[in-house]
């Protein structure tokens, strides 16, 4: 008796990991596609992007985003961190991936970050001004 409930334990463990696995496919499929949305169509079709060691793996996979290894060369900045980059690559506009990084990165025009499990995206006018950005009319909601 006790080993049949400890199946059945064991079972019900394992398929609550694999739906939690599943989820976490899907967040990581909807953030892509999220930002082959979101850059281009700010930036052009032939943006280059510079993302942080984080973010860099999710934007890989996307056949969409030009990804370039040198920030110089770089339209925008992708991530949450940049310690370790030139300093002149630092004057570039940001897109922030943790509502942190969106409030204390100056040249952070927008963000997307999970908060309670839910997707969070916002702009900043301001900066997309600084930067004469357009958002498209599906995004301007966001921007505060």
């Amino acid at each position: 008796m006790k080993k049949l409930i400890f199946i059945i334990i064991t079972l019900i463990k394992l398929s609550a990991n694999s739906g939690a696995l599943y989820s976490y496919n899907i967040n990581n499929n909807y953030e892509l596609k999220l930002y082959e949305q979101v850059l281009p169509s700010i930036f052009g079709k032939h943006c280059l992007v510079f993302a942080d060691y984080k973010i860099y793996n999710k934007l890989k996979k996307s056949k969409i985003l030009n990804l370039t290894s040198k920030c110089q060369d770089a339209n925008l900045l992708v991530g949450y961190r940049f310690d370790d980059i030139d300093t002149k690559c630092l004057n570039k506009p940001i897109f922030s991936t943790t509502a942190r990084s969106y409030k204390n990165q100056k040249n952070s025009f927008g963000a997307f970050y999970w908060m309670k499990g839910r997707p969070q995206i916002r702009f900043d006018k301001c900066v997309l001004d600084k930067f004469d950005l357009k958002l498209p009319d599906n995004l301007k909601e966001f921007a505060r």
